[in-house]
Order: C-alpha cells, then sequence, then structure tokens
C-alpha cells in the first residue's frame, strides 16, 4: 500500500519521471508515498554528486602541500589573454618542480574562472614558446588561489615559467549569457509568480542554466510564457549590465538580492540589468542584455518538497530549440495534409473530437459484445462438486476483464463466476459469487486466495468479487484442472 522512498525517487533519478506525477497517480490508486524517504535520498543523492563530481580534484585540493601554500593569486574578470608566472606546481596536491603530463597549476594573475556561486569554471589553453597545455578545470585552493587542473600536450611547465593564458571564449560567452540570463529569470519569477519567490540554487554552465526556488506549486503554461515574455523582452530592449563594488550594507539598501545562505564579506560585487534586477554577485556576466540573444525555457518541476526547478536555454541554442518545434509543427501539418501550418491546432482539436466521438462509439459496441458474449457462455456452467461454475479464459486487458466477470455473474441465477485473463505479460483473474452461494458461506476471496496458491499470485477481496493476479506462467493452464479441489 505504500511506494517506498527509494523507489519513487529511481522513477524520479533513473527515469526522470517527475515525483508529483507519482504522487498523483498513486492518490487515484489508493497508494501513499513515502514522501520522507524520497527527500532523504533526494539530499543523498545531491551530496554523492557533490562528491563525486570530481572526488581526485578534491582530494587533491586537500593535500598539506596545498593547504600550507600562501603565495598570493588574483583574478581578472576580463576574457582576454594575458600572461601569468607560474608559482605553484602539484601532482595530485602534492609540491612538484616540473610537469609533463598532468597536474595543477597556480598562476600569479590568471582569467581563468574557478568554479563558484553555480558558474563552471572556464576551459582553454596555457602555452609558451616551449610547451601547450589545456586547461580542463578550475577549482579554488584552500587558500582561495584559482587552481588549474591542466593536461600537458607538449613540453613541460616549471616554476618561474611564464606562459599565456587563453581562455575558451566561445565557451565563456554561452556561460555568462546563461547566468545573466538567470538573473533576469529570477527577477521575472518574482514579478510573474510572487515576490516569495526566492532562489533555492542555480547551476550554469555552457550549454543551459538552472535554478531551484521556492514555490508551493506547479508553475502554470500561462505564468511560463509571462517569464519568457519579461526576460525577452528585456534581452531585446538592450540593456546596459552595470557591475559595481560597494559594502553590503549599501548593496543590500539599494535594494540588491542576496542568497540567505551566503557569506559575503566585507565588499560585495552587484550586477544590475537597469531597474529590472539587481543582485550580489561574484560570477561572470554579459555587458549588456542584448548580448544573451533569446531565452527559451525547456523545462518546470518539482525538485522537493516547497522547491521547483527551471531549465532554460539561451542564445544560438534557443533559437536551435525553436527550428526543431518549427520542423515539428511542419511535420504534422504535412501528415495532416494542411495548407497553412496555423491550422495544425484546430485539426488536431477537431481530430482529438473524433477520436473521443469514436471511442465512446467502440466502448459501447465492447459493452454489446460484452453482453452477447456472457449471453453465449451461460450455457458453460459446469457441475463441479454440487456447485455450479462458470469458468471463461479472456485475453482483455484488466479493467476490461474485471467489467465482464461482473457481467457473467449478473448473467447466472446462481453459483460462481472464474474469469482468468492474460493480457500482455499479467494474468488476472476474477471471481463473482452470487448472494445465494454468498449465504451458504461460499467466498470469493477464499476462492482467490486457492488459485494463489496454484499460480504462485497474489490477491483478494469481499465474500461477492475478489481478484487477484500474477505473471504469465505455464500454472495458468492448470486452474481449470484444480476446480475440483476448490470446493
Amino acid at each position: 500500500g505504500v511506494i517506498s522512498g527509494k523507489d519513487a525517487f529511481k522513477l524520479y533519478d533513473t527515469y526522470g519521471f517527475p515525483f508529483e506525477l507519482t504522487l498523483e497517480i498513486a492518490e487515484e490508486s489508493n497508494l501513499k508515498v513515502d514522501e520522507e524517504g524520497f527527500k532523504e535520498e533526494l539530499k543523498i543523492q545531491q551530496e554523492r554528486s557533490r562528491g563525486a563530481r570530481s572526488d581526485n580534484e578534491s582530494m587533491a585540493s586537500q593535500k598539506p602541500d596545498l593547504m600550507s601554500f600562501d603565495l598570493p593569486s588574483s583574478f581578472e574578470y576580463d576574457p582576454a589573454k594575458i600572461n601569468g608566472i607560474v608559482i605553484g606546481l602539484f601532482k595530485d596536491g602534492v609540491k612538484t618542480d616540473v610537469l609533463d603530463d598532468y597536474g595543477e597549476v597556480i598562476f600569479d594573475v590568471t582569467t581563468f574562472y574557478a568554479e563558484m556561486g553555480g558558474q563552471c569554471a572556464d576551459t582553454g589553453v596555457i602555452h609558451n614558446e616551449n610547451c601547450k597545455a589545456n586547461v580542463v578545470n578550475v577549482l579554488k585552493a584552500p587558500n582561495q588561489q584559482h587552481l588549474h587542473f591542466v593536461e600537458v600536450e607538449n613540453g613541460t611547465i616549471s616554476i618561474g615559467d611564464v606562459l599565456t593564458l587563453e581562455i575558451d571564449n566561445e565557451k565563456r560567452n554561452k556561460i555568462i549569457a546563461n547566468h545573466t540570463a538567470t538573473h533576469l529569470l529570477q527577477a521575472a519569477l518574482k514579478e510573474v509568480v510572487g515576490n516569495h519567490i526566492n532562489q533555492a540554487g542555480s547551476y550554469v554552465d555552457d550549454n543551459r542554466l538552472r535554478f531551484d526556488f521556492t514555490h508551493f506549486e506547479k508553475i502554470s503554461n500561462e505564468q511560463i510564457r509571462a517569464v519568457e515574455q519579461k526576460v525577452n523582452s528585456v534581452i531585446f530592449n538592450g540593456i546596459d549590465v552595470e557591475i559595481k563594488n560597494m559594502t553590503k550594507d549599501e548593496a543590500l539598501a539599494s535594494g540588491a538580492m542576496a542568497l540567505f545562505d551566503e557569506k559575503y564579506g566585507d565588499t560585495v560585487r552587484v550586477v544590475s540589468v537597469g531597474d529590472f534586477s539587481k543582485e550580489l554577485c561574484g560570477g561572470c556576466h554579459v555587458t549588456n542584455s542584448a548580448n544573451i540573444g533569446l531565452f527559451k525555457i525547456e523545462a518546470e518541476e518539482s525538485v522537493g518538497s516547497g522547491v521547483r526547478r527551471i531549465e532554460a536555454i539561451t542564445g544560438k541554442s534557443a533559437y536551435e530549440a525553436l527550428v526543431q518545434e518549427k520542423e515539428t509543427v511542419d511535420t504534422i501539418s504535412n501528415l495532416l495534409k494542411l495548407k497553412n501550418r496555423k491550422e495544425v491546432v484546430n485539426k488536431i482539436s477537431a481530430l482529438n473530437d473524433e477520436l473521443s466521438s469514436v471511442k465512446k462509439e467502440v466502448e459501447t459496441l465492447n459493452a454489446k459484445l460484452n453482453a452477447l458474449n456472457a449471453a453465449s457462455k451461460i450455457n458453460d456452467v459446469e457441475d463441479i462438486n454440487g456447485v455450479k461454475v462458470l469458468y471463461v479464459e479472456e485475453s482483455l486487458e484488466s479493467a476490461k476483464a474485471k467489467q465482464l466477470a461482473f457481467d457473467f455473474r449478473d448473467k447466472i441465477d446462481s453459483g460462481v463466476v472464474i474469469l482468468v485473463s492474460c493480457f500482455e505479460d499479467k494474468c488476472s483473474y476474477f471471481v463473482g459469487v452470487t448472494k445465494d452461494y454468498v449465504a451458504n458461506s461460499f467466498k470469493a476471496g477464499d476462492i482467490v486466495k486457492k488459485i494463489n496458491a496454484v499460480v504462485d499470485g497474489r490477491g483478494g477481496g469481499k465474500p461477492d468479487f475478489a481478484q487477484g493476479g500474477c505473471p504469465v506462467n505455464e500454472k495458468i493452464t492448470s486452474i481449470h484442472d484444480q476446480l475440483k479441489n476448490f470446493f
């Protein structure tokens, strides 16, 4: 009677099945869901993901050599290539003088953003006339220097070397478009859904943005469209993005949004997009909202009690998604043989109405067919040990087979109906007992239990009607032969 938190989480995490849909379907089936167990599994997964994101890198950054490394290093937001001096070299967190394959590098100055605040790290290349290496990740070292994880392509890197640092600008541009769009998304949600919206987590990389926020119910399609419209309006208006450093108190007094669980220093960085959005943020952003290009929401779902998630894309990715949707509509239009693709909605609506009408007609005909079937099988009643038994085998889905069992029971004057139906990979069996037999202590539930024992099934029910089921197996064919042992 209860779907475990572990099973509900597996549906959500492994198969992408929304938790709220599990709740809805469970309720329809009179089942309960262990919500607390689900939340616990979600929490464990989040901790596991954080830990497994880069176990080697995390372990490396906690080595004593890195812990004690305190030479200063600075970060510049400007993505232009610069020269940096190698002041620290490590291999799996252990100090070394030379790298010739892979390891970690600290420069006196860098333009490579370290993963932080929900923004992924920059990647790119470092090189001089003697060597070239790829920067595959950047994390903060224990003493806050930017720790570059590199793979050396050729040559070697030594302490004191001067290298040119070049980040992947194409990737950075996609990242900053998604990051600024996340700020616009939060502001739009507050306007459209309500000022109670607060950030509960976020992540941006070069492919998409993810924004988690506090809210108590699903965001409607109308609200999604309104949020998209507001964000795109700001993008199309080409508003300059202003970044200022100020004291925390000045920032909060100016109306800047801050995360309640985030620790801020005395001086903070405030990112403003006109009067639409103002947030405390240490990440990288576009210089003008128009640089984002386009914004499109891809998904909205629940990720926990009172927390929802929106995933979105920007720029070229958003354009390509819209083109794909147009091509889908064009394909449907062609299949429906429409001259004007704008007629698709009306045509599908008409077809849906037609389908509903046909389904009702089919149900009516099936009901008549079942009635005729029931009438034709009344003569198949057997006498088993003095008990009138109608045994029927069908191949119907469970709900239809159940209704047919009711029909058979109502057609016979007196006796027991046993209907066995194998459909796809499942066998369902139903037992109906007439009122006079119930009065003589015949119980449908007891007969189902005897069938359970034959086919290794499960089930039960009331004295006048019961049901059971099992996976299709070779024992099902022996039910009829075992009837003599049931009465």
